[in-house]
């Protein structure tokens, strides 16, 4: 991983669902750009393990091969490494935040996320605030500092509804939902990720 790269952390509990789902279609989303790494990580993870064989399933269904996907804890050093957090529920934000502090302001619910890249409807917006004559990584990194500036922004909201469903355990229709979830989420998050890495505003 070189200097110019921007990794991209998706956390859930035990880097088994969730996370690893929403590695997959970011990174999908995102395949035209090398330099964005997409990781995953779990608070509570056993490394090594597999991910979920209904996970790998529904990955299957919407054309992501999961199959060799290895869980990985999540550690002070993993946060410190990536460059934006994006969490599936608050508890796991606050547990990223308490592993490094100086990264709350990089670390967001994916949920959070996707609402405030969806708010970005204003050119000037992007204009006033990102060096499009800067490297890739250092765009990425000025929309980050803007999302976050823009927090109080955004109708509170509750837990509950910053939570992508926790289908472990649970009957196959949970892990559907999970995908359309993380799906939703990730639409509004690569289209602005793709027009800042492409120079362009809506």
């Amino acid at each position: 991983m070189s200097q110019d790269d921007f990794t991209v952390l998706l956390v859930c509990t035990g880097n088994l669902c969730r996370s690893p789902y929403a590695e997959a279609a970011l990174r999908r989303r995102l395949s035209e750009h090398p330099s964005v790494q997409c990781r995953s990580a779990g608070t509570s993870a056993v490394p090594g393990a597999g991910a979920a064989r209904p996970t790998i399933d529904e990955g299957v269904r919407q054309g992501l091969d999961l199959a060799d996907h290895r869980a990985a804890l999540l550690t002070e050093t993993v946060v410190t490494g990536a460059d934006l957090v994006l969490t599936m529920s608050r508890r796991h934000r606050a547990e990223t935040v308490s592993l490094s502090p100086r990264a709350s302001r990089r670390t967001f619910t994916l949920i959070e996320f996707a609402a405030l890249c969806d708010d970005l409807a204003e050119p000037h917006l992007f204009e006033s605030r990102i060096d499009f004559s800067a490297p890739p990584a250092e765009r990425l990194a000025e929309l980050v500092r803007l999302l976050a500036s823009r927090r109080g922004t955004l109708p509170l909201t509750s837990p509950e509804k910053e939570t992508v469903v926790d289908p472990y355990g649970l009957p196959n229709d949970r892990y559907r939902e999970m995908s359309h979830q993380i799906d939703a989420a990730l639409d509004p998050v690569a289209e602005v990720l793709l027009q800042v890495l492409a120079g362009a505003v809506r």
